[in-house]
């Protein structure tokens, strides 16, 4: 299953690019300008190039967006699919697999549309306190230095409460799938009261896939950015590279949702007893 959500990803990456890359090219032509940023970002020809071809770029990234929009459905609509076989034990059926991916589909876009609305109120909630010690800050005559320590604080502060609702999101739709649950929020209350309940080995079993995951985006990351591509010599193993770390970023995505599944089963399984 893994091998073939990796051969969909790259499927889905290909359609997009090749129409991009067009684009790009019959702007752009041979553009020597193009040569400046094999040694990283130059703004001024960064500046000279959305002068001239600045009705492109801003096409490729009105096209981006949509694109973005896309894959983000792509992998809500394999979400189902993931956790139904991860849930089963009798090994992978394509039939199951696809009827669960259309099964729970619109079922976990309106999961990850509260999901978001959760992130922007918290988001919210945190920063706009951290404005209002910004503007008593300005008003009185404070230390700089405090004022930097408690934007890192702040920034701590929501990434810790932002990766318990990841947590609890994804609780959610295992016991959305499990429970074949079409209430969107009795499924996200659920999650919310099944992380309260295990919170410690919930959010250990969590923050260990997402550690992984985040390490391999820093890794795909950097080898995109910090090797300057001289030749086919160079570029062929960066692209080996980074389609490994993204195989590997997709094997994290199926072992994290069947850790999750085991361990939401587990627990039920304790409580029912």
């Amino acid at each position: 299953m893994t091998f073939m959500l990796y051969l969909l990803n790259v499927v889905f990456i290909l359609m997009i690019v090749g129409p991009l890359y067009t684009v790009f090219t019959h702007t752009l032509g041979d553009s020597l300008d193009l040569e400046a940023f094999r040694k990283g970002f130059d703004n001024t020809v960064w500046g000279d190039l959305m002068n001239v071809h600045g009705d492109a770029f801003a096409y490729l990234m009105d096209q981006a967006i949509i694109v973005f929009v896309l894959y983000w459905l792509l992998n809500l609509f394999l979400n189902g699919g993931i956790i139904m076989t991860t849930y089963m034990t009798g090994g992978f059926s394509s039939q199951l697999f696809w009827s669960s991916c259309s099964h729970f589909c619109f079922r976990f876009v309106r999961l990850s549309l509260l999901c978001i609305l959760l992130h922007l109120i918290v988001a919210g909630a945190i920063y706009g306190t951290y404005y209002g010690i910004v503007q008593n800050w300005i008003e009185g005559t404070g230390d700089e230095r405090i004022l930097v320590r408690s934007a890192y604080a702040f920034v701590a502060l929501h990434a810790f409460v932002g990766s318990i609702l990841l947590a609890i999101a994804d609780y959610a739709r295992i016991r959305l799938v499990q429970a074949d649950d079409k209430w969107v929020l009795k499924s996200y209350w659920k999650g919310f009261v099944f992380f309260l309940r295990y919170m410690f080995p919930a959010y250990l079993l969590y923050i260990l896939f997402l550690s992984l995951f985040v390490g391999l985006t820093v890794a795909y990351y950097f080898t995109r950015t910090s090797i300057v591509i001289e030749g086919w010599g160079v570029l062929i193993p960066v692209i080996i590279v980074q389609q490994l770390i993204t195989f590997f970023r997709i094997f994290f995505r199926v072992a994290k949702f069947g850790g999750l599944n085991e361990l939401y089963a587990q627990k039920l399984q304790t409580v029912a007893s």
